[in-house]
């Protein structure tokens, strides 16, 4: 079955960034290469094989409005799954827990 807008009640509506996401895309961790496109919210999902510091999984983005790349913004997950609600134009790969899935909202 294809697509119907006349299904959809958000079809008619504004993108914006109060807007709920369309769908989830999968995040590869990378250093330097931006998001594309850039995703409005995170979902974290650490499993009981990732390793953990003080009980949490931690890893750092780039929101979408740092002034650069290198001003981070550090993120800190217990176990099970978890929504940010903060937008992101890069995941770090630098420090990014083995196991840990981050899913993004677009």
């Amino acid at each position: 079955m294809t697509y119907s807008a006349d299904r959809d009640p958000f079809a008619r509506n504004a993108v914006s960034a109060a807007a709920p996401g369309r769908r989830l895309v999968t995040i590869t961790p990378h250093d330097t290469n931006q998001l594309n496109p850039y995703v409005r919210a995170l979902r974290v999902t650490v499993p009981s094989t990732v390793a953990l510091t003080n009980g949490l999984a931690t890893f750092s983005i780039v929101d979408i409005d740092a002034p650069d790349d290198a001003t981070l913004t550090p993120i800190s997950v217990a176990p099970g799954v978890c929504d940010i609600p903060i937008g992101a134009r890069l995941v770090r790969a630098t420090g990014f827990p083995a196991g840990l899935i981050v899913q993004g909202y677009v």
